[in-house]
This record gives structure tokens, sequence and C-alpha cells, in this order.
């Protein structure tokens, strides 16, 4: 089972339904139904170029447009039973509850030790994402009872404040201001999900980690718009798994380098501030991948007991993928390094094994 997704037309958007096909309709979430019939699921038929709706007990014609919830479609946060992930982490689906199923938008890895996610899997529809919706509005942040803090005020400028002051004893690289504060920076960003409901699905707190603002808004960003721009050019759904790896560290006022953490103001070691950020974009049909790594430190200060931050984790291809169009060794924006899958893994092993691939270019 799928979604059906839009294609873009000119200005219009195209949805193409196959004749005699039943499709499941149905609006995910308490309180929630079809304003055309109250109910919670319908069937949808295509025929003789008009629309049916079929419930229990009548069939009735309907427009397109008439397709519609009393509210948003909710989606669900459910932890998959005895699916382990990563180091010591758990998998999560989210994903709309459909009848007796869950379809999954996001595949989430979510260590509950250290309260921060490992990675993510998603796919970008990049036959679709040209017709996608989009809403300036934003949603609030859910934490889906997944945290021992409030995530919010961990987040927010006041503890990192406190982080600063308390734990560092210095604001000299975590200022507090202009780039240099800790962003909320997506793993499956919004913008690359066709519906706004899917949209606002991605704003829960375990599908994101601490990112400066800098590399959030820079490079980062860059890369994400770049990806969206690759599968809508190849017409092709690209598999994205977006990962964290390492634990930043910052020197205090004394020079030590200690590992930082949202939780330290509170005295908690939880939602560490990753060293890394990482991504792997897989083409399944040309069976072409790339990983690239993104260092999440600003000054060139930081460092992680797990390597060395500003040295490539691997043979460096970035300047043979045309479609990186930004400037990889731009650190105030966000330093990154582009690898072969299997030349990564050694380093991170979290990387999903996607067999015998070339590089995508």
């Amino acid at each position: 089972m799928k979604i059906v997704y839009p294609e873009a037309r000119g200005e219009a958007r195209m949805v193409k339904l196959t004749q005699g096909t039943k499709y499941l309709v149905t609006c995910p979430g308490r309180s929630n139904a079809l304003v055309k019939t109250k109910s919670k699921v319908a069937d949808l038929i295509c025929s003789s170029g008009e629309l049916r709706l079929t419930g229990q007990s009548n069939s009735r014609k309907i427009q397109w447009i008439e397709l519609d919830c009393l509210r948003k479609p909710q989606p669900t946060l459910r932890l998959a039973q005895k699916i382990q992930c990563g180091e010591g982490g758990v998998m999560y689906t989210l994903g709309w509850s459909l009848a007796k199923i869950v379809l999954p938008q996001i595949h989430v890895c979510f260590n509950p030790t250290t309260e921060t996610t490992k990675f993510t899997w998603h796919a970008v529809q990049g036959k679709h994402i040209a017709a996608k919706s989009v809403d300036a509005g934003r949603p609030s942040f859910k934490s889906a009872e997944m945290f021992s803090a409030d995530v919010s005020s961990l987040y927010s400028k006041k503890n990192q404040e406190r982080l600063a002051d308390e734990v560092l004893g210095s604001r000299k690289i975590l200022t507090v201001d202009g780039q240099q504060f800790l962003a909320k920076g997506h793993l499956a960003p919004d913008a690359d999900f066709v519906y706004t409901f899917e949209q606002d699905a991605t704003y829960y707190y375990a599908n994101v980690v601490p990112q400066w603002q800098g590399i959030n808004n820079g490079n980062w960003k860059r890369l994400e718009n770049d990806i969206r721009d690759l599968a809508k050019k190849k017409k092709r759904t690209l598999e994205v798994w977006t990962g964290t790896y390492g634990t930043l560290q910052l020197p205090d006022a004394n020079n030590n380098h200690i590992d930082l953490f949202l939780g330290l103001p509170e005295k908690l070691k939880i939602i560490p501030v990753p060293a890394l950020v990482w991504k792997v974009v897989h083409d399944i049909k040309s069976r072409q991948a790339v990983a690239i790594v993104g260092v999440n430190e600003l000054t060139g200060k930081g460092k992680a007991k797990e390597l060395s931050l500003f040295q490539p984790p691997c043979r460096d291809l970035c300047h043979e993928l045309s479609w990186i169009d930004w400037d990889t060794s731009d650190r105030e924006r966000g330093l990154a390094f582009c690898c072969q899958v299997k030349d990564l893994k050694p380093t991170i092993p979290v990387l999903p094994n996607l067999g015998s691939v070339t590089l995508l270019k």
C-alpha cells in the first residue's frame, strides 16, 4: 500500500487514478473523519470517468476537491517491537494509521539512553516533489513521551546561555547570537515530502538533532535542496538515510575539551551535540549511492574522541559530483566530505548495507 501523489502539469497538479482500481480513503487521527460521509474510512473507485465513494451501505458520486477531512490528518509514532538498530538504539515508525496497518513515512533509530536519534530513513518522491504543497506555517514540535526532560526548554537560547556560562565558562564559541547557536536540525526535512500533512509529521523532537545554525541554514540546507533537485531531475524515488556520529567536544575556560550535551545545565547527559551529521543517498534503479558527511563545528576548535573532525574520513569525492553546487570546504557554512558508502562504513558502521553500488553522479 502506498500514498497516491500528484504530478506537476505546468501550474496545475494532476492525480492519476487507474480505471476500476479501488483506493482506500481515510482520515488518520483521533476524532477525524471524511467531511462528506462522517466515516473514518471509505473506498474510492474511478469508473467511466467518474469518482464514486463507497461505504458500508451506500455509494455516491464525488468530486476530487470534496475528498476532505474534518481536520488535518495526525501521524502515529510507534515503537517497532523487537527491532534493534545502531548502538543501543530501537526502531520507531513515524507514519499513518490506515485501518489495521501503519503506513510508514520515516523510520527512526532512537537511543533511549542518550535520548538522541542515531539515524532516520525516508524516501524523496522525484516524480512528485515538483507538485508538493507549500505552507509557510510550521507546527510545534512534539516529544511523544520519548524524553526525560522538557526538550523545548533544552533547545531554548536561555538553556544554551547556561550551557555556555556554567559548563564552558565562556560564550566565545556558543555565543547564542547570529549563527552561533544550536538549532533544531531536521534529519528527514519537511521539504522532502509532498503533502502538508507529511511535512507537518516531521516536527517531532526525535527527528531533529542539535546543529549549529550557520550550518543548518548554510551548506546543510543547500545539500537538502540539491538532493530534491536531483530526485526531480531523475524523476526517481531516492532513498535517504540521515544520521549522526560522535559527540562534539568544545573547550571550556581552561581549554579542557568536554562532551557537549544540551542536558548538561540540568545535570543530564542527554541530547548530545553530534560531531558529524551524515546522509546516504541511494538511487535504487541505477544502483548508485553516495555518503555525504557534514562536520557539525564552526570555529575549528572542536574535537571528537572517535575521529579527527577536519580530515576526510574517506577519499573525498565531492569534486566528482556536479550536483553538489556549493563550497564544501567553507567551514563557516559547513565543512563537508563526499564518500563511497563502502569507504565510510568502517568509520560509521551504522551506514546501510547497499551491496555493489557505483557513485551517484
